[in-house]
């Protein structure tokens, strides 16, 4: 196509996409951008994915840390739109990993955990900005009338407290059945009761 309507110096807008598939207690995801997806767990939390930007493009490149987060270093280096309209195909990055019940899992928008945080100091530093979205999940954990759709809302309702007006806002909660249990267990189970002797 022609691209002389666009001027060069011209901001784009690109959007990030995140996907997952749960099956059989394993979750299969895809992501572009830097949409954040982590699991709690009895263990603590972690990041199953990373960033598609200039930071971690920086560290890849045996930048410091410090270095890494100057100037510009949000900026998408892939995303859906964006300069990388022209692509014929632009390709994602998968994951995987095991489900345990009771686990929580959380696919968002990077402005959740941005904005989470009230204190500006620790709002950059990702440990301050899980223990509070930990310390809400943990909160509303047991609560009969709180479901997972709830749930995101109260995290993203957070996040406009504190300033997410700045940044789009969106949470998918999926919180693991704890009574599902073993499979492996469940089927032994099974099996000896079909081949119990009457």
């Amino acid at each position: 196509g022609n691209d002389e309507s666009i001027p060069a110096n011209s901001l784009i807008m690109g959007s990030t996409i995140t996907v997952g598939l749960i099956y059989d207690r394993i979750m299969m995801f895809g992501w572009m951008g830097d949409s954040p997806i982590f699991r709690f767990s009895k263990f603590g939390w972690e990041r199953l994915n990373f960033n598609d930007n200039e930071s971690t493009a920086r560290l890849l490149a045996g930048m410091l840390l410090e270095a890494s987060s100057s100037e510009g270093s949000n900026a998408l280096t892939r995303c859906v739109g964006g300069h990388y309209y022209r692509e014929p195909c632009i390709e994602m990055h998968f994951g995987y990993v095991t489900i345990e019940p009771d686990d929580c899992i959380l696919i968002c928008s990077d402005g959740i955990p941005d904005y989470i945080e009230p204190e500006s100091y620790f709002s950059s530093h990702e440990n301050s900005q899980m223990f509070y979205i930990n310390s809400i999940l943990k909160t509303y954990r047991n609560d009969p009338l709180i479901d997972s759709k709830a749930l995101a809302g109260i995290l993203i309702s957070s996040a406009n407290r504190v300033g997410g007006g700045f940044d789009n806002l969106s949470a998918i909660i999926i919180r693991m059945n704890p009574s599902l249990g073993n499979t492996e267990r469940a089927y032994q189970h099974l099996y000896s009761l079909s081949h119990s002797k009457k």
